[in-house]
């Protein structure tokens, strides 16, 4: 075997493995794109009272168990500056998440324990700590899938 053919079988080894590692990330990315749960979301976060406080779109990327993807606050007006990334796992009709402000100045972050009750929609409950840490702040919150072709609208909560 001359240099040139050991060059040669290098140089077509490292491009193989450059090319497989590509196919493998556009594979994955196309799957979580194509998820059963991927796709723009609308959440609304309630007050004690049942109005809604605040409202946001997700962008969620669905593999598996696993859904992740961004968070844009869309109101109140003075808050839409705010962004966030999220983590979460389905067990079977649950939803369970966490999440963090991209904005280091903004301290915001919380989880959230949420039930399937439609084929686009979950019910359940926004936690995060008060602060000083006294104790931990529950809002009922829905979120309805945005990308089914229909508009979501408001409705009253009403608690379990």
């Amino acid at each position: 075997m001359t240099t040139t053919d050991i060059i040669i079988n290098v140089a077509c080894s490292v491009a193989g493995a450059i090319i497989y590692a590509l196919g493998s990330r556009i594979t994955k990315y196309r799957a979580e794109r194509r998820g059963a749960y991927a796709g723009r979301w609308r959440g609304e976060i309630f007050d004690e009272s049942g109005t809604v406080e605040k409202t946001d779109e997700y962008q969620f990327r669905h593999r598996g168990d696993l859904i992740q993807g961004e968070i844009r606050r869309l109101s109140p007006q003075d808050q839409t500056h705010r962004r966030w990334k999220m983590y979460g796992r389905l067990r079977g009709r649950d939803f369970f998440a966490i999440f963090w402000s991209t904005d280091q100045s903004v301290l915001s972050y919380g989880c959230w324990y949420l039930h399937q009750t439609g084929d686009f929609e979950f019910d359940g409950s926004y936690l995060r700590v008060i602060e000083d840490n006294v104790g931990v702040a529950v809002n009922p919150i829905r979120l309805r899938n945005a990308s089914v072709g229909r508009k979501a609208q408001t409705v009253a909560y009403e608690p379990a």
